[in-house]
């Protein structure tokens, strides 16, 4: 008969408590995640789900100001090109009839366009919103003879002007692509909820 070696016993007893430790783990496993398991992946999901959100949040702001800011270029460019062609030496006044027909204040660039079939022909269309805030609906021309003082909280000289702005991080960005991001001064600035943009300093 043949006897078994003392290492092959002494090494049995060692296979039997690691199965036995395998099968614990697995019959525990199957039974579900414990509280403590579920609340940590909760906790994890929530924690993924906000930094996605601020990261969306910040692309579609910067976005929203590049678009914004792209308009504005362009709608100062044509204003510009408009008062050279048609041989203008000063800005038109805001309630000026033959700019705009508006003679109660200042025009929409909105309704500036449709009238004026030379203006529109390098202002296609006003400059968008975007982001700036719900109650931001329109920019407006404005020139009451005033000359622009470049820190001065005001709408002096010959600016376009959107009201109501309450998006201030858009606002933010928005002058930082165009001006010196000083909403407080400068080309750009901030007048109570306005943002203004000065096309030029004097009338």
């Amino acid at each position: 008969m043949r006897i078994a070696s003392n290492r092959q016993i002494t090494k049995q007893p060692q296979i039997d408590l690691l199965a036995e430790i395998i099968y614990t783990s697995i019959m525990q496993r199957t039974r579900g995640f414990t509280i403590v398991e579920l609340l940590v992946v909760i906790v994890v999901i929530a924690i993924l789900a906000a930094i996605t959100i601020v990261s969306y949040n910040g692309i579609n702001q910067r976005s929203q100001a590049a678009a914004v800011a792209s308009d504005l270029r362009a709608t100062i460019k044509g204003f510009a090109l408009y008062k050279e062609a048609t041989g203008m030496s000063t800005w038109a006044h805001e309630n000026d009839a033959s700019w705009n027909g508006n003679v109660t204040g200042n025009p929409t660039i909105t309704s500036m366009i449709p009238y004026n079939a030379s203006f529109r022909e390098f202002v296609p269309k006003a400059p968008q919103t975007t982001g700036l805030g719900a109650g931001a609906s329109a920019w407006l021309y404005d020139n009451d003879t005033g000359t622009f003082a470049n820190c001065v909280a005001n709408s002096d000289g010959v600016n376009i002007i959107l009201q109501n702005v309450t998006n201030l991080t858009v606002a933010q960005l928005v002058d930082e692509a165009l001006d010196d991001g000083d909403r407080a001064c400068g080309l750009m600035h901030m007048s109570g909820t306005s943002l203004i943009y000065n096309i030029s300093r004097s009338p």
